[in-house]
């Protein structure tokens, strides 16, 4: 699964770049939109198992967070802190990417990698990925 591996790869860089020392504010917005993007795909890739098609236009972002809750949070399988982690990580993805005019800081970041860790450790789960 390509996207599970995208995302362990985001994950280790991410944490690479923190043990190098606090990163610039650019290299900042780019961490915490690589671990949105990550963890989206993964969320494709478990929307795809169950057999579901994503739309190919501009609403893709919203329609995963829509049948994550519908076919996984609704129906027990997925927790409503998970589905709203990657919906927190799309807002923090959002605000790095559009709204320079606020700083992203590092506890950005690391809120990232902490919603990005609930995410996909319980897709992790439900794929039944080892």
């Amino acid at each position: 699964m390509q996207e599970i591996e995208f995302a362990r790869a985001v994950w280790r860089l991410t944490e690479a770049i923190f043990e190098l020392g606090v990163p610039s504010e650019p290299i900042r917005r780019m961490m915490v939109s690589r671990l949105y993007y990550a963890a989206y795909h993964v969320a494709l890739l478990l929307l795809r198992n169950a057999g579901l098609t994503p739309p190919i236009d501009r609403s893709i972002h919203q329609w995963a967070l829509n049948e994550l809750r519908r076919r996984f949070v609704n129906t027990g399988r997925m927790s409503w802190a998970a589905r709203n982690a990657l919906r927190e990580l799309r807002r923090l993805r959002n605000q790095a990417d559009y709204r320079l005019d606020l700083r992203a800081r590092e506890r950005d970041v690391r809120r990232a990698m902490h919603l990005f860790r609930t995410f996909f450790d319980e897709c992790h789960r439900i794929l039944g990925v080892t």
